[in-house]
């Protein structure tokens, strides 16, 4: 009997509640289940980046062993390394920025899981690309990136054509932004095209520059605080 009497008290009080805490309390539970969707969801595309994240600096720990002279010489190149900076920036910062399904309704579907697994497997292979395991049989980066630049840049040209439509999941009015459109997609396309038909050294060390000078821009300008995109 007591019990009861003391969830009818309880239940009670929650009726005199005032409209607004009710609405909050409301907004809370669904934040609540936002939350363990999206940590749900997320779960193996952080694995994914951290494996596309121990790659590469697994091979760079190797790449500094070796010139330290403790294995075979490597020659570590400017537009290698500037293209390892791109894609590890990248990874880190597409991983950061998919915080804004938070702040959106956006609706959890097997098909948009599946689409951002193709979309963070993309990065990983441009990543195993550029970046061989434990830099094997590799002595010069140089070579070892021009020999393969075809793959890589037909690889990237794909990732970026994912990356506006992972942008365009978070809204239009977000994916045609001047900043990320032109600056960053279609950078990226064109980035990807001239690499992929002119072989002379200051392309590509100058598209490389360029590449990772306007990714670290858009960062800055777009993704800097979390949450406040």
């Amino acid at each position: 009997m007591g019990a009861g009497v003391e969830s009818a008290k309880i239940r009670g009080a929650q009726e005199r509640q005032p409209k607004f805490q009710k609405n909050r309390l409301r907004r809370a539970n669904v934040w609540e289940v936002d939350v363990e969707q999206f940590e749900f969801v997320f779960a193996l595309l952080s694995v994914m980046v951290g494996l596309g994240l121990t790659h590469i600096l697994s091979a760079m720990g190797t790449a500094i062993h070796r010139l330290r002279g403790r294995g075979a010489p490597i020659k570590l190149d400017a537009i290698f390394l500037l293209w390892v900076g791109v894609m590890l920036t990248w990874l880190i910062s597409a991983w950061w920025g998919e915080y804004k399904l938070q702040t959106i309704d956006f609706v959890w579907t097997f098909g948009a899981y599946l689409f951002f697994i193709l979309y963070y497997i993309s990065l990983f292979l441009v990543i195993v690309i550029l970046v061989p395991s434990r830099l094997e049989n590799v002595a010069d980066t140089y070579l070892h990136f021009m020999n393969g630049r075809a793959w890589f840049f037909g690889a990237l040209l794909v990732a970026t054509i994912l990356d506006f439509f992972d942008t365009m999941m978070k809204g239009a009015d977000w994916a045609f932004r001047p900043e990320y459109f032109i600056s960053q997609s279609g950078l990226f396309v064109v980035v990807s095209i001239v690499g992929w038909i002119f072989k002379p050294r200051w392309v590509q060390i100058t598209i490389a520059a360029a590449a990772l000078l306007s990714q670290l821009i858009y960062i800055w300008r777009s993704l800097n605080v979390l949450g406040s995109f």
